[in-house]
């Protein structure tokens, strides 16, 4: 890699410089005629250019210590200090499946001993119907100055390990009844949370959001939103929305008569726009608009993956609905029906979620029930219909509303204005998740796509389970959600999994879901992204790479070759490489993993020597050259600590504290590689400082024989230079003359008064 870059920094010279050569030299050359034969001078000079870039080439080998360098490591390798090892990518993409698997298995069980612990406590609870007060820790209230609040370098932040904080939205009175025993069962979790982080030190956040709005986080932390205008709601988060119910195929259904005209036509639209936010990727949704005929109300005339690009235009489109005519209920449910019909057939296909079929009406308030069209299209009531009477006098007209929804195995709820949507638009997902008490423990289990922590702690993945209160009697077993438990997985904690040694600057690891959504990816490293919701297809679009999408979705373990234009890490070059990825499942999961190797990686560097770790500390400080290196991996900072910086970045001084200390903070293998690329790149400071020339001038300078030298009178040469004897020690011990060669220290030349040792006695000369 050295050599390639070294070759295009002498291509980028030769152009330069030609480019003055060729200016200079034609500006100083005589004006000759055609026929001029006196144009050799030009000849001349087009012949030296030939030989320009080669002589180029070897003046850079040169100077920049390109073949001092290469000359180290052929040294090295010869030593065994260093070997090659075969990149095999098959078994490479396995053991990354392997270490990704415990990473996702560990989380999964600190998530299950919660869960169980949960319902515990919640089964044991005694309801208090006149409870006034509850102690706890409200994180947009709570003093983080005092103990046993401090900072922890695995939050980056301020928390209480001894402690849970509280959050409440800005719509929820935090007095009521139900929010104050909420708090107050939840309060027994901190227990079995501690116990979870005791067991496994790098868990970080454990949570829990119940359906009446109460978020319960541990480790306790103060909230980063503190503004007035701080709008979360744990029922609508991605973790909470997307685990709270099975996927679904949902087809929204608008009345849009005359009579909605206004106010109420304008809920509608805010409704339906916070409904299609309750929305994961697992779901397909469509929207539809009816008055006297029924209509898609977008370019989508079937059901599309609620992904955030769809989503989006499915919002665009409600925006732009009017409202006219008269309703006709029988032909809007009648195309409902049959929509909806048609796509489940279709889902037999790999089409759709082939789960929970659900109808969500939004009315200004109806005086028509179409029965005949229930018991002609779901008479066995498989796909639910929620109904919503939106507008301030919608309540008067509620009673077909009402019908519509309970006789439809789905629920009625009503929202007079503004304040109600939020509230009222989630509550079908308390009705969805029912099923899921029926459901084994791994089925209950969910994981999220990407996104953003509220904590500032960047990418996460979450994985959730739903809490139920269970209630069991002689005649009975019924279980009510009480909320959802989560755990999390930062994207910083996948990437940690990945040997980019092995990789090379474009080779790369990436990991799909279920539904071909990105786990981890290169892009995802970009600041700029709008959404870490990014599918597959959406940044690598070809037919070969849909082969590769479809195999990850199904986890299949295979491989594929792929000629493809590549860009170098700096962003400046493209490369026509042939990329080979290989892929397999991640065990326990529905992610799959892959890794893409270049056709010109074939081998990684392995280090088999152990540089001390006081060899290493003296070549660090000692150096006379520029040392930039990457300590995010070798030593963790405390920033109570003296000799950390506020932005918690190591200076070389501090690391070498640090490694001096030789404490538990600095991982040992990562802090023993960053030493051998100290020591073993050390002799471009001899090159660059001079200290080799010096050495070959003092060669030189010794009044050798003009004849040829064989090999034992190189090497005792070489031995003078370095100072270094070239017999055995027992040999200069034992050598009763002078066959064997000794040679003086750089003190005793110093020290010497004559010139006796600066001689030299080489074999037989």
């Amino acid at each position: 890699m050295l050599r390639l870059m070294l070759r295009r920094l002498a291509a980028a010279a030769v152009g330069s410089v030609i480019l003055f050569a060729v200016t200079f030299e034609l500006s100083v050359l005589p004006s000759f005629s055609t026929g001029d034969v006196a144009s050799q001078p030009l000849k001349d000079i087009i012949s030296k250019w030939s030989t320009f870039d080669k002589e180029l080439d070897i003046f850079l080998r040169d100077v920049s210590g390109f073949e001092t360098l290469r000359e180290a490591y052929d040294d090295a390798t010869a030593r065994g200090d260093i070997t090659f090892e075969p990149v095999d990518g098959e078994k490479l993409v396995q053991d990354i499946a392997r270490s990704l698997g415990n990473l996702f298995s560990k989380r999964v069980e600190a998530l299950q001993v919660a869960v169980k612990h949960a319902e515990k406590i919640a089964a044991d609870y005694k309801w208090d119907d006149t409870l006034k007060k509850v102690n706890c820790l409200f994180a947009k209230t709570l003093n983080d100055t005092v103990e046993p609040f401090a900072y922890d370098e695995l939050y980056d932040q301020i928390v209480s390990l001894e402690n849970s904080s509280i959050h409440i939205p800005v719509d929820i009175f935090n007095g009521t009844v139900d929010v104050l025993n909420s708090i107050a069962w939840t309060s027994g979790l901190d227990e079995v949370w501690k116990k979870n982080k005791e067991e496994d030190p790098s868990l970080v956040w454990q949570y829990f959001g119940s359906r009446t709005g109460v978020l319960r986080s541990f480790p306790a932390t103060s909230w980063k939103n503190k503004t007035p205008t701080d709008l979360y709601d744990v029922r609508r988060s991605k973790w909470y929305t997307q685990g709270v119910s099975s996927p679904k195929d949902m087809l929204i259904l608008i009345e849009r008569s005359g009579s909605s005209h206004g106010q109420a036509l304008q809920l509608m639209k805010h409704s339906v726009k916070s409904l299609i936010d309750t929305l994961s990727e697992n779901d397909f949704v469509t929207v539809a608009h009816f008055s006297d005929k029924p209509h898609f109300s977008s370019c989508f005339h079937t059901f599309v993956q609620a992904n955030e690009a769809n989503k989006r235009v499915l919002k665009y489109f409600v925006d732009r609905i009017l409202a006219q005519h008269v309703a006709n209920y029988t032909g809007g449910f009648e195309f409902a029906f049959q929509k909806i019909e048609n796509f489940t057939r279709r889902a037999y296909e790999d089409q759709g979620a082939s789960c929970n079929p659900v109808i969500m009406l939004f009315t200004d308030g109806t005086s028509d029930v179409p029965r005949d069209v229930f018991r002609t299209y779901n008479p066995d009531k498989k796909i639910r219909i929620f109904s919503y009477a939106v507008g301030p006098m919608a309540g008067n007209r509620s009673t077909h509303t009402r019908e519509i929804g309970c006789s439809n195995k789905g629920f009625y709820y009503p929202i007079p204005g503004m304040g109600a949507i939020r509230a009222q638009v989630q509550g079908y997902l308390t009705v969805l998740a029912s099923p899921l008490s029926l459901a084994s423990g791994a089925d209950k289990i969910s994981w999220t796509s990407l996104h953003q922590d509220e904590t500032n702690m960047g990418l996460v993945l979450a994985v959730t389970m739903p809490v139920f209160q269970k209630a069991n009697s002689s005649n009975n077993f019924s279980q009510t959600l009480l909320g959802m438990m989560g755990v999390d997985v930062t994207l910083e904690e996948l990437k940690d999994k990945i040997p980019s040694e092995k990789l090379a600057p474009n080779g790369y690891a990436f990991g799909l879901n279920s539904n071909g959504i990105l786990l981890f990816h290169p892009v995802l490293d970009n600041d700029d992204i709008e959404s870490p919701v990014i599918d597959f297809a959406e940044i690598e679009d070809t037919p070969k790479k849909e082969k590769i999408r479809r195999e990850m979705i199904d986890q299949v373990t295979s491989s594929s070759e792929i000629m493809e234009f590549v860009t170098t890490p700096d962003g400046k070059h493209d490369m026509r490489v042939t990329q080979t990825y290989h892929y397999t499942a991640i065990p326990g999961t529905q992610f799959s993993v892959a890794v893409v190797i270049p056709d010109y990686v074939r081998n990684y560097i392995s280090e088999k020597r152990d540089v001390s770790l006081e060899d290493g500390i003296e070549l660090l400080l000692t150096n006379e050259s520029q040392i930039l290196f990457d300590t995010t991996n070798i030593c963790k900072l405390d920033t109570n600590e003296t000799f950390a910086s506020s932005e918690s970045i190591l200076t070389l001084e501090e690391l070498v504290d640090l490694l001096s200390l030789n404490t538990s903070d600095c991982d040992g293998e990562a802090a023993q590689k960053l030493l051998f690329d100290v020591w073993i790149t050390s002799c471009l400071e001899d090159k660059w400082t001079g200290k080799e020339r010096r050495k070959e001038e003092k060669r030189d300078s010794f009044d050798l024989p003009t004849h040829e030298l064989n090999h034992d009178q190189k090497r005792d040469i070489d031995g003078l230079v370095t100072n270094e004897p070239t017999g055995t020690h027992d040999q200069m011990q034992d050598s009763p003359d002078n066959s064997v060669t000794t040679y003086p220290t750089h003190d005793q030349m110093q020290d010497s008064p004559d010139d006796s040792l600066t001689t030299y006695h080489a074999h037989d000369q």
